[in-house]
């Protein structure tokens, strides 16, 4: 057998360079068990997220499919992209799909905060290694942890199915990684990770499998990496998780070997368990009337702040970092927005924004107090009664915080 180095080298011209940075680690507890930060089940996911929002594809990218989709624990993570407009879930076990419909459908959120573009979902009882007419031509197919799943004669459509009937722009399978189950404790009697595994391969069984799929849809070049790094003194074993991911020429500026031809013609394999609209809202101003709208919200906000009237309480000058903070993600610079302000007769002077105290302002009751003011300032956000629309705005999503919204079992460490 040749080299590692040799061997890629001579099936170089199927491969593309392809780099993803994973900060993870992996290590060894007081009993001797290897243990994964973050558990490995979360690194796939959020490798196929990041692969989702990557640079590379978002241009191209609008519709996803999830062969193995079991609970369905991707969709509530995917729905957050916003050039994903449909999501596809296809699983072999209907009974699973429907105990986590749930997470098929808009969570209260989705109504308060909704998308500014469409995005649904459909649940199919199917197979990966049959084609159908909802998943022809989808743009992305994910397809993690699940062909050590089946059987030869199934593994051996997956990829005609896949490549040559779907024929998506890019595509994600991961699998085991068998030559590092030398870490781990395994009792089953087959040997392997998980009861219901038909294999689990070597890398040099994965690349030859994953070249092979090149050679036969020569539309499409192949990039290796994976998920779950082993520690330090063991690094030679290769990750935990082997991931394969194959990009359709055209997506790479290249050009193709043959033109795609989509065939729409096969019967419906698949049976619907659930379909929906996830709600959106167009926004269709222009980036003036959205700069110009909430600037005036913060505006008017923030002049009921003492700190900011003058000794007659008759204007306010509000400091324009204050309001700028606000829409900076719609303007390239402060200058921007006091341009935009300044040809709506809002007054901008000295970097201050001036703006009239109105006597309704006073009526209700409901100008700020000094000591609401220093709250805000000192805790460097918003104060509960004026802000809790901003904040929940600045919020941040992180994955690891979906992850446990999901409640997904912790056993799932378990690498399968």
């Amino acid at each position: 057998m040749c080299s590692e180095k040799d061997y890629i080298k001579s099936n170089r011209s199927l491969m593309f360079n392809f780099e993803i940075q994973s900060h993870t680690r992996s290590f060894f507890n007081e009993a001797g068990e290897i243990k994964f930060d973050p558990p490995v089940y979360e690194q796939r996911y959020a490798l196929a997220l990041r692969i989702l929002e990557h640079e590379l594809f978002t241009d191209h990218i609008k519709t996803v499919v999830d062969f193995g989709t079991a609970e369905m624990a991707l969709i509530p993570m995917i729905k957050q992209i916003e050039h994903i407009h449909k999501v596809v879930a296809v699983d072999i076990e209907r009974k699973i799909l429907e105990t986590h419909l749930d997470r098929a459908k808009p969570y209260l959120s989705d109504h308060i905060k909704t998308r500014a573009n469409q995005f649904s979902v459909e649940v199919y009882e199917g197979s990966i290694s049959e084609p159908d007419p909802s998943v022809i031509g989808i743009d992305v197919v994910l397809a993690i942890e699940i062909i050590e799943h089946v059987f030869p004669v199934t593994l051996n459509d997956i990829p005609y199915n896949i490549f040559g009937v779907l024929c998506p722009k890019v595509v994600l399978i991961t699998t085991p990684n068998s030559e590092f189950n030398v870490l781990f404790e395994l009792p089953l009697e087959n040997g392997f990770r998980h009861y219901d595994h038909k294999f689990e391969w070597t890398r040099r069984q994965f690349k030859d499998w994953s070249f092979n799929i090149c050679e036969r849809f020569p539309n499409y070049l192949v990039s290796f990496f994976g998920a779950g790094i082993a520690p330090p003194d063991y690094l030679k074993l290769g990750p935990v998780t082997q991931i394969a991911l194959f990009v359709r020429k055209d997506v790479l500026d290249q050009e193709l070997v043959s033109p795609i031809v989509m065939n729409e013609k096969y019967p419906s394999n698949y049976k619907l368990v659930h379909k929906e609209q996830f709600p959106f809202n167009i926004d269709e101003r222009s980036k003036e009337e959205k700069v110009l709208d909430e600037a005036k919200y913060h505006i008017n906000r923030l002049k009921r702040f003492e700190l900011y009237l003058n000794a007659e309480q008759t204007h306010a000058q509000i400091p324009v970092i204050a309001v700028f903070q606000f829409v900076e993600n719609l303007v390239d610079s402060s200058s921007e927005m006091v341009a935009i302000l300044n040809a709506n007769d809002i007054q901008v002077k000295d970097e201050f924004i001036v703006v009239e105290i109105e006597e309704e302002d006073y009526d209700d009751g409901s100008m700020g107090s000094l000591g609401s003011l220093y709250d805000y300032e000192t805790r460097g956000g918003y104060s509960d009664d004026d802000c809790d629309e901003a904040a929940g705005r600045n919020q941040e999503d992180g994955v690891t915080e979906i992850f446990h919204n999901l409640n997904l079992q912790d056993d799932e460490e378990v690498w399968d």
